[in-house]
């Protein structure tokens, strides 16, 4: 496991450091955040080249699976569409789709293929300029002449990688920064008063019910979260989730504030609460006291999980988040935080990510539910034995026992959704 951030002072305290994680990890995504990082590498890529274009795109098994089927914001869905969506676009991170102009009709060679990687990687070729994406969704380890082969790029981007990584902020084995996962929850006060942080999670509610009133509002999404009851603070709360995620996967130009690298885990770990909180008249200060719990817990999970995996995010990452950011709303404190995000590695972790798709409402909506009932369960101490299957008697053994079956099947994992993908393809044609 390991987790890459921008470069930290060493000699920085722990408030300091949590508040740099939030920032560096929670940021606008205009598209799910692997249409959006083949975007910005085209992008990149492209500047200083001349039609017509001949595009090669290398990309990990995780950024394919999840590129495959999602919106690109503009219209279309796919890899393709996100290519040209990228030839049309300037640089801005995550936010370099929603800077295509016009549209983008004429032929352009194209290759893509899936590569076997360690971690998040996108190579993007444009004539004989090159882009290259590690480590994060908007990490760029190299831009310039393209190489001879993916395997030196795949070399470069491991030599570029060496000195910018933070190693395992959260790990035991070789921590920077000694946290583990209750003390770091002894900061949520202060940081919930840090200027900056408020100003976050107000965009991200604010982008967050933006995407769910566009679905809820209009006819032109798929009606899979329109369709959900609506009859109380929890089923409320689950459909404007689902429905923002919707719309985000549909392709609405309407970014999301991703957390951790994913967009959908930024709306799941965010947006139920500020319905739930609003239920129960809560203060703002409580309301964003849950949500600094649940995105600090979302990206200590991440560290263990990295940014793209075979299980979906409901489960471990952005789930089990909200399942402690309730329980702080309900009244809990740090045991019984950990103890919710337990429950919902328990109930959920098992839930397979098949790619991004407007499908993910669905998984999304089952997500909060469950998160709902494990706070409920945390809140009178009540967790299965930690003999259970992964589970350990805290948050970190269980997920490092998540991140040693994830070591284990991933690439087989990733290999056989792969496969039913080009399967499609193949039937498509």
């Amino acid at each position: 496991m390991f987790f890459i951030l921008k470069q930290l002072d060493p000699d920085m305290d722990c408030y300091d450091c949590l508040r740099e994680i939030i920032k560096s990890e929670v940021k606008p995504s205009a598209g799910c955040t692997e249409i959006a990082a083949i975007g910005y590498a085209i992008s990149l890529a492209k500047q200083g080249t001349e039609e017509p274009y001949s595009v090669e795109l290398y990309l990990d098994y995780g950024v394919f699976k999840n590129a495959f089927a999602a919106g690109v914001p503009g219209g279309g869905f796919g890899i393709k569409e996100a290519v040209k969506r990228g030839l049309m676009s300037e640089p801005k991170g995550l936010e370099t789709l929603s800077t295509a102009k016009g549209s983008y009709n004429k032929n352009f060679e194209l290759l893509v293929k899936p590569i076997k990687t360690q971690g998040l990687f996108v190579y993007a070729k444009v004539n004989k300029r090159a882009a290259i994406l590690a480590g994060a969704h908007d990490r760029v380890v190299y831009n310039g002449i393209a190489f001879n082969s993916v395997d030196e790029a795949i070399k470069a981007a491991g030599s570029t990688n060496e000195n910018s990584q933070l190693e395992q902020i959260f790990s035991k084995e070789t921590m920077t920064i000694k946290l583990h996962y209750s003390e770091m929850l002894k900061y949520v006060d202060e940081l919930a008063k840090d200027d900056s942080i408020s100003k976050l999670i107000g965009d991200a509610i604010e982008l967050d019910m933006k995407l769910a009133n566009e679905n809820l509002r209009s006819k032109k999404f798929f009606g899979l979260a329109k369709g959900m009851a609506e009859n109380d603070v929890v089923q409320k709360a689950t459909k404007y989730a689902a429905a923002a995620v919707e719309a985000r996967m549909s392709g609405s130009s309407i970014p999301a504030m991703s957390i951790a690298g994913s967009g959908n885990q930024g709306i799941t770990s965010t947006l139920p609460l500020y319905i739930y909180a609003d239920s129960l008249g809560a203060s703002k200060e409580e309301l964003y006291r849950s949500i600094i719990v649940s995105w600090l817990t979302t990206v200590y999970a991440t560290a263990f999980t990295g940014y793209v995996s075979p299980l979906c995010s409901v489960g471990i990452k952005g789930g089990a988040g909200l399942a402690a950011g309730f329980s702080y709303l309900m009244g809990g404190d740090e045991r019984a935080a950990e103890i919710s995000a337990i429950n919902q590695i328990s109930s959920l972790a098992g839930v397979v990510c098949d790619g991004a798709k407007p499908g993910c409402s669905l998984k999304v909506a089952a997500g909060v539910e469950t998160a709902y009932r494990s706070a409920v369960l945390a809140m009178k101490g009540l967790r299965p034995p930690k003999l259970d299957s992964i589970l350990g008697e805290s948050l970190e053994e269980t997920l490092m026992n998540v991140s040693e079956y994830l070591n284990n099947v991933s690439d087989y994992a990733n290999v056989s959704i792969y496969n039913i993908l080009s399967a499609k393809l193949i039937n498509k044609n």
